[in-house]
């Protein structure tokens, strides 16, 4: 009961009907920028694989070789 009280509370201040809206609506922004920044992230992950893919090796022990010598 006591929470159908605060939601008739909701409907009638109006300020707070705004609050939760421009909420709604920077969560929505939100949501877009992250998917793009996502998207981004993945695009240089894959720039940098591509990049660097033979300069860096590890042995089985997670030593790392140094005397690659780099394909033209």
């Amino acid at each position: 009961m006591r929470l159908m009280r605060v939601i008739k509370i909701m409907r009638t201040w109006y300020d707070l009907q705004e609050i939760l809206r421009k909420i709604g609506d920077s969560v929505v922004d939100i949501s877009w920028f992250s998917v793009l920044l996502l998207l981004f992230m993945y695009i240089l992950a894959l720039l940098g694989m591509e990049l660097f893919a033979n300069y860096a090796r590890f042995d089985e022990h997670g030593n790392m070789i140094t005397d690659i010598v780099a394909r033209a």
